[in-house]
C-alpha cells in the first residue's frame, strides 16, 4: 500500500535503530517498488510517498534518515518539493538523494544542489551504489542525532548544574586553572620536582602560576560570604580575598592536583570587601569528567568561625594543663630526689650497722624512687608531645641515625644495620629523633639475648616516608600488638626490665601528632615496628598550620608524580 510504511526487515536481520529510517517519493508505483525491493537488504524501514504533497504530510508526522526523491513528478516536482523540505525545521537537515534520468551535465543537476540535494542516483539504478550512498547518508544522520541529542543532554546537564550551583546554599567558586596546567605540564616536563622546586628557588614560578588561576563564576552565597554586592566586585576584590599573596591558599591544592589527586581542603583566612576577617575551610573538588586533565575545579568555602574559637580555647587548655604538667612533674620530683639523696646520706651514716639484709632494702627503695621519677620525667615529656611548635629544618636520615645509634649506647654483641637509601628532606628533627630513639632502644632492651641484630630502613611512598625497625628479638604474640601502645604497659615484670611503660604511647602520639601512624608485625621471632612520618612536615595531623591536606580519592591511573600525557 502505497503512502504507509513497508516493512523490509528480514527476521534474521540485524536490528536497526528506528531513526535510520527511508522515505522513497516516485509517482510510479514499479519504480518504488523497485527501490524497496533494493534497499530492503539493508534492513531498514522504508515509507512511500507517491507525490510531493503525500510526502511532506509524511514528514511533518515523523522524521527519516534520508529521502530518495524523484525529480520528474507531475504537479510538485522533487526540486520544489526539496526546496519545501528545507524550509521546514523538523527537515531541514535530512539528507536527501534525487533520484533522475538527467545526464550529470545538465545544469538541472546544479539546481538540485541549491535546493538542498546531497547527492544524485541517475537511472538505470546500479543496487550497490543505491545501497552504499543510503548506508553513509543513513550512518552519518543517525551519528548527527545523536551527537545533537548529547548536545542538548548536555546543555541540560550545564543547565542543572548552574542552577545548582547559584542555589547552593554553600558558598561555592568555580576555578579555570588551564593556564596553570599547562605550565605546570611545562615544568613538569623539564624534569623538575614541583615540591622541592615550589619550596625553594621556583617561589617565582609559582607566584607567576597561582596567578593565572581564572575565576569563572561565583554563586549568591559567595557573595554574602565576601560582603559583595555582585560577582564583579568579587572579581575585582580576588587577588585581596586570601591575603596580597595566593602562594599560601594555591600552592598545595595545585600541588596535590598535579600529582593526581581530585580533592584537597585546607583552612584560609578570607578577607572580606569590606575588610572585615573569616576563618574558612576550602575544598578543592575537580569536576565530573575533568579527573584527567584537572582543568575545571569547583571550590566550597565554609565559615569555620566557632571551630576556629573551639580551637583556640583547646590550644589555650592544653597549654595550661601542659604547664599544670611541669609544675606538677617538679613539684613532685623535688622530694623524690630529696628521699634518694637522704637514702644514700643514710645509709653511709650506719653504714657500720647496717646488714646486708638493710642494705638491700635501701637499694631497693632507691630503684623504686628512681623508678617514680623517671615515671614522672616520661609523663610530663607525654603531655608535651605533640602541641610544642617544632622548628622545621633539612634532616639528612642517614646522619640523624647515626646519632641516634651513637646515643643509643648499642652493647656489644649487638649489630644496628641502616639499609640504604635514606632521604634528606625537610622536617620536624626532634620529634623524629625521640620516635627512633624510642624503637631502638625498645628493641635493644627487650630483646633475650646478649648478641642480636636491628635492622633500620626507609621508603619514599609519596607524600610519607615509611620507616620501619626490625629485630630479632623474641617477638610480640598478636594478643599484645594494641595493648603495648597504651600507657603504663610493660610485657615484663618492671624489675626483670626498667621502664616505665610510657615508651610506646609517646611514640605513638608524636607519630600521630604529626600525621603519620604506626603499627607492628610479629610472628614467631623479631618483630618489625613500622610508622609513617609526612615527606612535608605540618601538612598532615595536629602540626598542620593553614596547610592543606589531600584527602579522599586519586583520579583513575594512581600516580606519584605529575602526568603530562593526558
Amino acid at each position: 500500500m502505497l503512502g504507509g510504511p513497508i516493512s523490509a526487515r528480514r527476521e534474521d536481520a540485524p536490528e536497526v535503530p528506528e531513526s535510520a529510517s527511508i522515505l522513497v517519493v516516485d509517482d510510479r508505483p514499479g519504480n518504488l517498488m523497485s527501490l524497496v525491493e533494493i534497499l530492503h537488504e539493508d534492513g531498514r524501514t522504508i515509507a512511500t510517498a507517491s507525490s510531493g504533497n503525500e510526502a511532506l504530510r509524511i514528514l511533518m508526522q515523523r522524521d527519516f534518515s534520508v529521502v530518495l526523491l524523484d525529480v520528474n513528478m507531475p504537479g510538485m516536482d522533487g526540486f520544489e518539493v526539496a526546496k519545501m523540505i528545507r524550509e521546514r525545521p523538523r527537515s531541514a537537515h535530512t539528507p536527501i538523494i534525487f533520484v533522475t534520468a538527467i545526464s550529470m551535465e545538465d545544469q538541472a543537476v546544479h539546481r538540485g544542489y541549491s535546493f538542498g540535494a546531497v547527492d544524485y542516483i541517475f537511472t538505470p539504478i546500479v543496487p550497490e551504489i543505491l545501497r552504499a550512498k543510503v548506508s553513509v547518508l543513513a550512518d552519518l544522520h543517525a551519528k548527527t542525532k545523536r551527537l545533537e541529542a548529547s548536545l542538548r543532554e548536555r546543555q541540560a546537564s550545564e543547565a542543572r548544574y548552574r542552577a545548582l550551583f547559584d542555589d547552593s546554599p554553600v558558598p561555592l567558586w568555580e576555578i579555570d586553572l588551564s593556564t596553570v596546567k599547562a605550565n605546570i605540564d611545562r615544568l613538569t616536563r623539564a624534569g623538575v620536582d614541583l615540591r622541592e622546586h615550589f619550596a625553594s628557588s621556583g617561589a617565582q614560578d609559582l607566584l607567576m602560576v597561582t596567578h593565572q588561576a581564572k575565576l569563572v563564576q561565583v554563586n549568591r552565597a559567595t557573595l554574602e560570604m565576601c560582603e559583595a554586592d555582585d560577582e564583579e566586585q568579587v572579581r575585582n576584590h580576588v587577588a585581596n580575598i586570601f591575603g596580597t599573596d595566593p602562594i599560601e591558599v594555591l600552592r598545595e591544592p595545585i600541588l596535590a592536583l598535579a600529582y593526581g589527586h581530585t580533592t584537597t581542603e585546607g583552612e584560609a583566612v578570607l578577607h572580606t570587601i569590606r575588610g572585615s576577617t573569616k576563618h574558612v575551610n576550602l575544598r578543592f573538588s575537580v569536576l565530573p569528567g575533568h579527573e584527567r586533565d584537572w582543568t575545571k575545579v569547583v571550590v566550597s568555602s565554609t565559615d569555620i568561625a566557632e571551630l576556629h574559637k573551639q580551637r583556640a580555647e583547646l590550644a589555650r587548655s592544653n597549654k595550661e594543663l601542659q604547664q599544670f604538667a611541669y609544675v606538677a612533674s617538679h613539684d613532685l620530683r623535688a622530694p623524690l630526689r630529696a628521699i634518694d639523696s637522704l637514702s644514700e646520706w643514710l645509709e653511709k651514716d650506719l653504714e657500720a650497722v647496717l646488714g646486708p639484709d638493710q642494705r638491700e632494702q635501701m637499694s631497693l627503695m632507691r630503684g623504686r624512687v628512681r623508678r617514680m621519677d623517671r615515671l614522672l620525667g616520661d609523663l610530663l615529656e607525654y603531655a608535651r608531645a605533640g602541641g610544642e611548635e617544632a622548628a622545621e629544618e633539612s634532616v639528612d636520615v642517614g646522619k640523624l641515625l647515626a646519632e641516634v645509634i651513637e646515643l643509643a649506647n648499642v652493647p656489644q654483641g649487638f649489630t644496628i644495620e641502616v639499609v640504604p637509601p635514606t632521604p634528606v628532606f625537610e622536617t620536624a628533627k626532634v620529634p623524629l629523633t625521640r620516635v627512633l630513639m624510642n624503637l631502638l632502644g625498645n628493641a635493644i632492651k627487650h630483646h633475650d639475648s646478649q648478641e642480636g641484630r636491628v635492622s633500620i630502613a626507609v621508603e619514599n611512598t609519596g607524600d610519607f616516608f615509611r620507616f620501619s625497625v626490625t629485630d630479632d628479638g623474641p617477638g610480640i604474640p598478636p594478643r599484645f600488638h594494641e595493648k603495648i601502645f597504651q600507657m603504663f604497659q610493660t610485657l615484663r615484670p618492671r624489675d626483670a626490665v626498667e621502664g616505665s611503660g610510657m615508651g610506646l604511647a609517646l611514640v605513638r602520639k608524636i607519630v600521630e601528632s604529626a600525621g603519620g601512624s604506626i603499627w607492628l608485625t610479629s610472628e614467631g621471632r623479631g618483630t618489625t615496628f613500622t610508622f609513617t612520618w609526612p615527606r612535608r612536615w605540618g601538612e598532615h595531623g595536629t602540626a598542620r598550620r593553614r596547610r592543606f591536606v589531600v584527602e579522599a580519592t586519586r583520579s583513575k591511573g594512581d600516580r606519584a608524580t605529575p602526568d603530562t600525557a593526558r
